[in-house]
């Protein structure tokens, strides 16, 4: 629930005046492996790259995010959109 509430809250609004520092900090939530900590990773990956209009290491981030070792994360990650569907 929370990281959902998460990446509703970052992905509306104006876009991050740096978020390649926040780039860095989401991969280290995805490479943790745990449920927690990727659930936030792909929460915030989509959020995030919604909200910049999904640059290429944002994309590369949910790709990783679909591949993670749990099942809830990547499903999580396949339910982002990078495009207006």
């Amino acid at each position: 629930m929370t990281a959902s509430q998460l990446g509703n809250l970052y992905g509306y609004g104006d876009p991050l005046p740096a978020p390649a520092t926040v780039l860095e900090t989401v991969r280290g939530l995805a490479s943790d492996g745990g449920p927690e900590a990727g659930l936030f990773a792909a929460a915030l990956t989509a959020a995030i790259g919604r909200l910049h209009d999904w640059p290429a290491p944002w994309r590369e981030l949910l790709r990783e995010l679909r591949r993670h070792p749990e099942v809830e994360v990547r499903d999580a990650a396949f339910a982002a959109s990078t495009q207006d569907e």
